[in-house]
């Protein structure tokens, strides 16, 4: 019955931390892999932007884009569901176990895993990122393995091994090579930090591509200030969730640092304030921060085995929890968690996919209607658009003007994006540049308002509420053609006419 309940937490955190599927990248992610089981191949050249055709392009994330793909031909967006229900479970899983066998408590590794699953909560979605945290702790803990017993035959393949799954999912091996480095550097010996190092690195050169994703991760290590608009690139605050668990894990361990400061490693003390640093200064590594930070302190829950005192009242805290814990019936507690766990199922299979969210409707009208390409469209929702206009192999007839990577699109032409989609002076020279014929526009943007006050766009359907949802709109001599079909709240039909 421990075994049964510690698992139950688990289920039931993964599958409460899902929620529908809404990743805006995910599209893409779908529509890569539908061109490569189609084609049989891994693309070397871009097949979808408009403004990048024909461009070199590596599709890092290919492995996963397959598994995306699939899962999408043949089991639609419930499919889609459930494979994120089994990866919310999956980094549940993970972080529990892992922490578990390194701090070896297996409470406190369940209490770890908890609270580590809850800071990266805000940043789960069905995307490779994701399943790069799996990739994280399981180096973390391999780490932790080697610098205890040693470099092995088995610890080295399996490092070059992880590190092959990592760079065939996605370009933040270099994040992870940093980290494990660190987790073993021993000054007395260094050949085998420098070994480990090089395993990793060797790791990361077995994809299709050879290794030429480090290039690609060189290039992007600016985008944090060239898109700074992006959410996800944007600085931590304090009112953001994530950030509170980091603090609250960051205080654990300086409680424990100010009484024990020599009883943990200094590689490893730096390789946590680099990524805490790197995570304030940019919010889309805050779950790689949080995870790291909970190694550390499942590194020091271990070494403070006779010294629970190190801890403050916290280590007291946690040491009557488990003790009340253990007064409480299992089997009722296994239920419950269950119970937890098939509610967040129930509740999420009913509605899989978030249409707020993601322009169902909009894109429906769009197709039926048949309205004309090429079709404007903001940066967020460019992936959606390739995902509905691409073809069974893949491919588009009409190449989309925007979509969700920072790596396609020309930096003019995101300016021009960034400029029309806050409403700036030179709105206009995103349209001169995409010239389309139809524009899909989120309702919260600025130029939603302008789009409704400009005499060359008529808005003929609407999604949503005006303060969010979706605008199709299409130019005024195609409005006068059609106008009998479609109501317009911004232009009028004979006016139009006239």
């Amino acid at each position: 019955m421990k075994i049964l309940l510690w698992l139950s937490v688990v289920v039931a955190i993964g599958c409460g931390i899902c929620g529908p599927v809404l990743d805006p990248d995910l599209w893409w992610h779908i529509t890569v892999g539908k061109w490569i089981l189609a084609h049989g191949q891994v693309p070397f050249s871009e097949h979808w932007n408009m403004f990048a055709l024909n461009k070199p392009w590596i599709a890092y994330s290919w492995s996963h884009e397959v598994v995306f793909a699939f899962i999408d031909q043949f089991f639609g967006n419930h499919g889609l569901l459930l494979l994120k229900l089994i990866l919310g479970v999956l980094i549940t899983l993970s972080f529990s176990y892992c922490y578990s066998r390194i701090s070896q408590d297996w409470f406190v590794g369940l209490l770890l895993g908890a609270l580590v699953t809850a800071g990266c909560y805000e940043h789960f979605t069905l995307r490779p990122q994701s399943i790069v945290w799996i990739f994280l702790i399981w180096a973390l803990y391999w780490a932790d393995r080697i610098r205890e017993e040693g470099l092995t035959r088995r610890s080295a393949l399996l490092l070059v091994f992880l590190f092959c799954a990592w760079a065939n999912a996605h370009i933040t091996t270099a994040l992870g090579i940093f980290v494990v480095t660190l987790w073993v550097y021993d000054r007395e010996d260094l050949p085998r930090t420098v070994l480990v190092a090089l395993l990793c690195f060797v790791g990361t050169l077995l994809t299709p591509y050879l290794g030429a994703e480090w290039f690609v991760f060189l290039n992007k290590t600016g985008h944090p200030l060239q898109h700074a608009s992006i959410a996800e690139f944007r600085p931590a605050t304090i009112m953001q969730y994530p950030t509170g668990i980091l603090l609250f894990l960051s205080i654990w361990a300086a409680v424990f640092l100010v009484r024990r400061p020599f009883a943990v490693a200094h590689g490893k003390l730096v390789a946590v304030g680099v990524m805490i640093f790197g995570a304030l200064t940019v919010i889309k590594f805050l779950p790689f921060a949080i995870v790291v930070l909970g190694a550390l302190l499942a590194d020091m829950w271990r070494s403070s085995t006779t010294y629970r005192s190190a801890f403050g009242n916290l280590g007291e805290a946690i040491e009557r929890l488990k003790a009340f814990s253990a007064r409480i019936p299992r089997e009722g507690l296994t239920f419950v968690f269950l119970c937890s766990a098939i509610v967040s199922v129930v509740k999420e299979w009913r509605e899989p996919l978030d249409a707020s969210y993601t322009p169902v409707a909009a894109v429906d009208f769009f197709l039926k209607e048949k309205l004309p390409h090429p079709i404007l469209n903001d940066f967020g929702k460019g992936g959606y658009m390739m995902y509905r206009l691409s073809n069974e192999d893949g491919t588009l007839d009409y190449p989309v003007a925007i979509d969700g990577r920072t790596n396609v699109t020309p930096h003019d032409i995101w300016v021009k994006f960034s400029d029309m989609f806050h409403g700036r002076y030179k709105w206009h020279a995103f349209i001169d540049a995409v010239e389309p014929q139809t524009i899909l526009w989120r309702a919260e943007s600025p130029a939603s308002n302008i789009l409704l006050n400009d005499t060359d766009w008529c808005l003929i359907y609407r999604s949503g509420s005006k303060e969010q949802g979706y605008l199709l709109f299409v130019r005024q001599d195609y409005y006068r053609a059609h106008g009998e079909k479609y109501e317009s709240e911004n232009c009028d039909i004979e006016t139009a006419i006239s």
